[in-house]
């Protein structure tokens, strides 16, 4: 019996419906799409079987999702390394935008040459040409334009650097509104006839006709379902004119942990002026607060109650947040918390039980109720 799905190897994995499948496609199913669906009849499996041992099936599943170099066998920890083994002892390439947005196993990574690597991003992946970026398919270099760059409403596809770009584009492909009222809204049309009846009806005014005229756009823009629009010559220059630097993060985190840089000084007194700025769009007020407790003339205690105080007992997480994490205090972080705990949840005080009644006073014995004996005998005689 044959896997139904890649017809090569027998079926181990039996899924809750007894569908069965191999466990290359099970594993790579339940590891690199996260889906414990069958794909046969889509039933949700719960509890998932295998024809073997557990040892030998968690063997083989490991053996599978481990980095190991289809040259030599050597196994590594991660992607990264096994790339960089690739390329020094082996002088080939794997691409770091297949992974890990290509749902493959390891073992099913292809090693490229140089040029090889280049023609294999040129036919598989896309390139934005504003960012002189890869991104793995349309669809990411699509969100990545919508986020980063400004899309034209009628062109759909069609993505600019800037907003100085975009109205010109509106000016140079579309029709504008140019009164004031519209001005603002960005009142764009696709030809001469919608225009002339928007001002009709919003404007009341009639537009004279206007001979066709043959329109050429000069902005240049970003198009992520049209990979012609640059060559694979042109990338590669683009691509050469790039200086490969160090990320400012990590030049940034070089340059505070070395304590004997000159730097660390300067470093710091931006982080305050940072703060100062960002206090003053608070008020005066809280930066006078601030200066007071890096001055240290008032305690981190201190200075969080005077900031909540001068809030009006409103939240000031948001405000606080920024603060200690810029200035890379713990202690104040834990007092702000401590302080946040108190305020939020505080401790109940032991109360003492109070008596309105007085206590009973000492009453003088009454004599009426105490027993006596009479002696009958004397009256007798």
């Amino acid at each position: 019996m044959q896997c139904p799905i890649c017809f090569d190897v027998d079926p181990i994995t039996i899924y809750d419906c007894g569908h069965k499948i191999c466990l290359i496609c099970s594993t790579r199913m339940f590891y690199l799409f996260d889906n414990r669906k069958c794909p046969l009849c889509l039933h949700d499996s719960v509890d998932i079987s295998y024809t073997e041992p557990i040892d030998v099936v968690n063997k083989k599943i490991q053996h599978l999702l481990s980095f190991n170099c289809t040259k030599c066998d050597d196994k590594f920890s991660n992607f990264h390394l096994l790339k960089n083994h690739c390329s020094k002892k082996h002088s080939l390439m794997l691409c770091n935008i297949c992974y890990p947005s290509k749902n493959v196993f390891p073992f099913e990574y292809e090693l490229l040459t140089k040029e090889e690597i280049m023609n294999h991003k040129y036919i598989e992946h896309v390139y934005c040409t504003f960012c002189n970026k890869w991104y793995f398919n349309t669809d990411d270099c699509k969100s990545h334009c919508i986020m980063k760059h400004f899309q034209c409403p009628l062109c759909i596809y069609k993505y600019f650097i800037s907003y100085a770009d975009l109205l010109k584009h509106y000016k140079e492909s579309h029709y504008v509104c140019s009164e004031r009222e519209c001005e603002k809204s960005d009142y764009i049309f696709k030809s001469r006839e919608e225009l002339t009846a928007h001002y009709k009806n919003f404007h009341y005014l009639n537009l004279k006709p206007e001979p066709p005229i043959e329109r050429k756009e000069t902005v240049k823009y970003m198009n992520p379902t049209h990979k012609e629009r640059l060559t694979l010559k042109e990338i590669k220059k683009k691509i050469a004119k790039i200086k490969f630097t160090i990320p400012k993060k990590e030049f940034l985190k070089k340059i505070e942990n070395n304590p004997s840089n000159e730097n660390t000084k300067k470093i710091e007194e931006k982080r305050i002026e940072y703060l100062k700025n960002m206090l003053l769009k608070e008020g005066k007020e809280y930066l006078n607060i601030f200066l007071d407790f890096n001055s240290k003339k008032i305690s981190e205690l201190e200075f969080i109650k005077q900031i909540f105080t001068l809030s009006n007992g409103k939240d000031i997480t948001n405000l606080m947040t920024p603060i200690f994490k810029i200035l890379k205090n713990k202690s104040l972080e834990d007092n702000f918390n401590k302080f946040n705990k108190e305020r939020k949840f505080p401790a109940f005080k032991k109360t003492i039980s109070v008596t309105t009644k007085e206590p009973i006073k000492n009453k003088p014995e009454d004599t009426s109720y105490k027993f006596c004996v009479i002696d009958f005998t004397k009256d007798k005689k």
